[in-house]
Order: C-alpha cells, then sequence, then structure tokens
C-alpha cells in the first residue's frame, strides 16, 4: 500500500490525524512569568523546551496557579504529544508522568491520542522526513510559518497493528534515551570547558602582571 511515507503493508491503515487525535491550539493572552518559579506556579510547554522527543527542564516559564485555573482544557495528561505550532516546525515531545497537569503554550498544538494509537509511535511518525516535509508543504505564512489545527488534523497517518506500533516506540525511545544521556554529557564537557577557560585565562593573567 503506498502512503505518505511511501509503501507499508497491506495491513497497515491510512488515515487522518483528526480520525485518532483531538488537536488543540494553545491558548492565547496567559500571563506567563519568567522570573524565579515559586512553589505554587505551573510550568507552561513551549516549543523551546522540546529536546530528543522529550520535555527539557533547562527553562521553562510559569504561570500563576490563580491564572492557571482558567487555562483547565489546556492541561496536559502523560501520553499527550505536543508539538510546535509556529516558527521552528516539525519540533514535538512526548509528555511524561512528571509532566501531568502542566500547561501547553500558544506556540504549541497538543494531540491527545486515541485508543487505536499508541503516543510513542506517533511521536515518531511525526518525525518521519516525509511527515516533516508534509507540515512545511502545508503549513501558511511566508515569514513565519504557522500551522493550524485543521491543517494538521488532515495530515495522513499510517498505522500499524497495535503490537507493530508498541515494537517501533519501544526500539526508538531506547536510541532515544542514549541521546538524551549523550547530550547531557555534551552540554556538562562544555559548562565544565567555558567554566576552565575563564579560570586559566584570569590565572594566566595573574602570572604574567607578577
Amino acid at each position: 500500500m503506498d502512503t505518505l511515507i511511501g509503501k507499508v503493508p497491506g495491513d497497515w491503515t491510512d488515515v487522518r490525524m483528526a480520525q485518532v487525535c483531538k488537536v488543540l491550539a494553545g491558548p492565547s493572552g496567559a500571563s506567563i512569568n519568567q522570573g524565579a518559579r515559586r512553589s505554587l506556579d505551573v510550568p507552561v510547554v513551549m516549543p523551546r523546551d522540546f529536546r530528543n522527543n522529550q520535555i527539557v527542564e533547562d527553562n521553562l516559564a510559569m504561570i500563576t496557579l490563580e491564572a492557571a485555573a482558567g487555562l483547565s482544557r489546556y492541561r496536559l495528561i502523560p501520553g499527550d504529544v505536543v508539538c510546535a505550532r509556529n516558527g521552528e516546525l516539525g519540533r514535538q515531545a512526548l509528555v511524561g508522568h512528571e509532566q501531568g497537569g502542566w500547561l501547553f503554550g500558544t506556540a504549541c498544538l497538543r494531540l491527545r491520542v486515541g485508543a487505536s494509537i499508541s503516543p510513542r509511535y506517533l511521536i515518531y511518525y511525526l518525525g518521519h522526513p516525509a511527515v516533516r516535509d508534509w507540515i512545511m508543504r502545508n503549513a501558511t505564512g511566508s515569514a513565519i510559518r504557522t500551522l493550524s489545527t485543521k491543517t494538521l488534523g488532515s495530515m495522513p497517518v499510517v498505522l500499524p497493528p497495535g503490537a507493530v506500533q508498541s515494537a517501533i516506540g519501544e526500539v526508538l525511545s531506547a536510541l532515544d534515551e542514549k541521546v538524551a544521556v549523550h547530550d547531557q554529557i555534551s552540554r556538562t564537557a562544555a559548562a565544565l570547558r567555558d567554566s576552565l577557560i575563564s579560570l586559566l585565562v584570569a590565572g594566566s593573567s595573574r602570572i604574567n602582571q607578577a
């Protein structure tokens, strides 16, 4: 069977995103607190927080608990998939248990999966080069490319049998974990290098002045 991602086995099905997921765009006008996090603040996920198909917590935006109370429909639950709505399209992340109850921001679209599709499979399907190309071709705008809920809902999605979805998700998520570990090692090493540069330059300067 020929699909968006090429030829696949005959027992795979070809559907539209809206048939297997509920697509919701992020809220507008939310008051985001970029300062120090308080104990009752609620994190707001943005595309900049997506790395290796996961949500990283390096620089999360926050919203007050009072403001979050009026945004309950934008709360995340484990297994949701969030993807970029505008700007750097083709980025996405899977919501884990520790991110349950967080909110997603204006620049995001949330995909809440139905029973027929695995969240892990969906994450990697969205990362397929042909799917990323479809997203870029169907986004609107010239200066800033934007992906609407209607457009994403119309995107073709290829569904393997459930066991195949699970196998694909398990294999690729294991590789993602390895990539995340190496990425953290690289970042830590770079930070150590930068610290040592400052120390060594300062030390050399003092020696030359002696």
